[in-house]
C-alpha cells in the first residue's frame, strides 16, 4: 500500500515539474508573429493598381492560363473516355468470370455426383464379392431359392464376381428361361 502512495506522489510531482518547464519556455521563447495578410485579386483591374504589372503582361499571363486550362481540359476528357472504356472492359471481364465460375460450379457438382456414383458402385461391387465368396462355398440346390428372389441386375453382379469354376452354379440355380435372359443381358 505504501508503494502505491509513493508512485502516486512521484507522478504528481512529475506533472508539476513538466508544467513549470513548459511555462518557462513559453515566457522565454516568444511565439513567431502571424504571417502577413495576402491580397487576393478578384479582377484584373484590381491588379492594375500595382505598377509592377502591365496590361500586356497580364494579358499574356491570362492567355497562358487559358492555354493550360484548355490542354488540361482535353487531357481530362481523354482520361474520362479511357476510364469509361476500361470500366466497360472490367464489366465485360467480370461477367465472363461470373459465367466461368457458374460453369465451374456446375462441373464440380457433376464431378461430385459421378464420384458418389462411383463410390456407390464400388460398395455394390465389394458386397457382390462377399456374396460371391459365400455362394462359391454353397451347392446349386442351396443357391437356387435365394437367386429366385433376387432381381436380374443383382444376379449379374454376383455372377461377375465369382471365379470361373463356380459361375456355372449361378446359372444352374436359375430356371432355364431366366438363365437365358440373364446370359443375353450380360452379352449386350
Amino acid at each position: 500500500m505504501q508503494a502505491g502512495k509513493w508512485i502516486g506522489l512521484a507522478f504528481v510531482l512529475l506533472i508539476v515539474y513538466m508544467t513549470l518547464i513548459f511555462g518557462i519556455m513559453v515566457i522565454v521563447v516568444p511565439l513567431p508573429p502571424p504571417p502577413p495578410e495576402r491580397t487576393i485579386f478578384s479582377t484584373a483591374d484590381s491588379l492594375m493598381q500595382y505598377d509592377w504589372v502591365s496590361r500586356e503582361e497580364l494579358a499574356q499571363v491570362v492567355q497562358v492560363f487559358k492555354t493550360h486550362r484548355d490542354s488540361l481540359s482535353a487531357m481530362l476528357s481523354r482520361n474520362k473516355m479511357e476510364m469509361t472504356e476500361k470500366n466497360r472492359m472490367i464489366d465485360s471481364l467480370s461477367n465472363e468470370l461470373n459465367s466461368h465460375q457458374a460453369a465451374l460450379k456446375k462441373q464440380e457438382s457433376e464431378v461430385e455426383y459421378l464420384s458418389n456414383l462411383l463410390n456407390s458402385d464400388r460398395d455394390r461391387t465389394d458386397k457382390a464379392k462377399d456374396i460371391a465368396k459365400t455362394f462359391s462355398s454353397m451347392e446349386t440346390k442351396q443357391i437356387a431359392p435365394i437367386l429366385n428372389r433376387l432381381d436380374n441386375e443383382t444376379v449379374i453382379a454376383i455372377y461377375e464376381q465369382m471365379n470361373s469354376r463356380t459361375r456355372k452354379n449361378i446359372l444352374l440355380g436359375l430356371p432355364q428361361e431366366r438363365a437365358a435372359l440373364i446370359t443375353k443381358k450380360m452379352l449386350d
